[in-house]
């Protein structure tokens, strides 16, 4: 059992092709945002299509000690995590979402409120009860993952060509290297 109930993929031993060309896409477009917005305490190593988890496959450089993040790193890491969305969006219709895609939405929702929590509070203003915290903290992640989308859809478009060439290595080999990538 390669999948996991998370995924539907549980008694399948095998990758299904449909599901293979999507983990490709989704590993491309990520690679090519993580060049695009690149973590230089975070580098990355490869991607890799071999499995069907929740999260991306993508290998990093392990670093020690902690990385104090600003506020365009945590934005940028929203826009890595709605990646998949977008990309499917864009390729198979907006009625012909996986789970992946969900997933993907789900981690940018949960990425941009910990952005709101942790940088965003001062701009909510001083007297606010709870009911319009939360009012104003849900239109603020509406308008930030806006903002994501367009930026992470402006990006793939920009660099399309990129994404191609990567999705053919990974279904023909399985992997990319940073180096390739």
């Amino acid at each position: 059992q390669k999948g996991t109930f998370e995924t539907g993929q549980e008694d399948i031993a095998d990758i299904p092709e449909e599901l293979k060309l999507r983990l490709a896409y989704r590993e491309a477009a990520i690679a090519v945002l993580a060049c695009y917005f690149p973590e230089p305490y975070h580098p990355i190593v490869e991607t890799n299509i071999n499995s069907a988890g929740t999260q991306p496959n993508m290998t990093y450089v392990a670093t020690s000690g902690r990385v104090l993040s600003k506020k365009a790193d945590y934005v940028n890491s929203i826009v890595m995590a709605c990646a998949p969305r977008v990309i499917e969006e864009e390729l198979f219709g907006v009625d012909n979402l996986c789970w992946i895609s969900a997933k993907a939405t789900l981690e940018a929702s949960r990425l941009t409120e910990h952005l709101i929590l942790k940088t965003g509070m001062t701009a909510l203003g001083k007297h606010i009860t709870g009911i319009q915290l939360a009012a104003k903290i849900e239109a603020l992640k509406i308008e930030y993952i806006r903002f994501v989308v367009e930026k992470c859809s402006s990006v793939l478009r920009e660099y399309r060509s990129a994404v191609e060439t990567i999705i053919d290595k990974l279904l023909e080999k399985g992997k990319v290297t940073a180096q390739e990538i």
